[in-house]
């Protein structure tokens, strides 16, 4: 009876912190782009993210972790550890610049992507290392037309607060409210074709350790 009880109250207690987080993010509308650096005109560097606001592209770099077997995503950025071990190529960039360099394109289009309110396919991953670039959708195995949120989590308006902003070291799967999110979140995770994840390509990816360069390319 205890056990249900703290259920419920930990249900409770995320959906209105939840709740104050998406509020508050609608009431403010432009998120502060703290640690920006302008490079040059058009270029900037959030942490270890690269935006070029001219040629509406952002680059980063990544190695890889895994070049066959089943993955939940091809890309992971560092932020929600539980999917590191679940993910192909491993970047030490931080999930939250990522975010703030696609909001620094497109505001509204990342919105839409926090709140999952898009189906859209107006950013486009590739892989680059040595002299070829591939496209990410040919790095993995599925008829399924993927999306950017199928190759990377781009975070959760419900999670972020905690998964984002926790101290270094800090491991979130310890955190009481961690067995909900993970539940929460691997539901979101099925496409509609019902499928979660994907094999990888052995055939095209590169081999374990190789560093390579991510580009996102914004299709207007």
């Amino acid at each position: 009876m205890k056990d249900q009880k703290l259920k419920i109250y930990l249900i409770w207690s995320l959906l209105i912190i939840g709740a104050c987080f998406v509020i508050m993010h609608n009431l403010i509308p432009e998120r502060e782009m703290k640690g920006q650096i302008i490079e040059e005109e058009g270029i900037y560097r959030i942490g270890r993210v690269s935006v070029d606001t001219e040629k509406g592209e952002i680059q980063f770099k990544g190695r890889i972790f895994k070049d066959n077997e089943w993955v939940q995503h091809l890309l992971y950025l560092e932020g929600y550890k539980w999917l590191k071990e679940e993910s192909a190529i491993i970047s030490n960039a931080e999930l939250s610049d990522l975010q703030k360099a696609i909001a620094l394109l497109d505001w509204r289009l990342w919105d839409e992507l926090w709140y999952r309110k898009t189906s859209n396919q107006k950013l486009l991953l590739s892989v680059k290392w040595d002299e070829e670039e591939v496209a990410a959708q040919k790095l993995v195995l599925t008829e399924d037309e993927l999306e950017i949120g199928d190759l990377i989590f781009l975070g959760s308006p419900y999670f972020d607060h905690i998964a984002l902003e926790a101290p270094p070291g800090v491991d979130c799967r310890l955190c009481p409210v961690f067995p909900l999110e993970e539940k929460a979140l691997r539901e979101t995770f099925i496409r509609a074709s019902g499928q979660s994840g994907y094999e990888l390509n052995s055939e095209k990816m590169p081999s374990q350790e190789t560093e390579v360069t991510m580009i996102m390319r914004f299709s207007r």
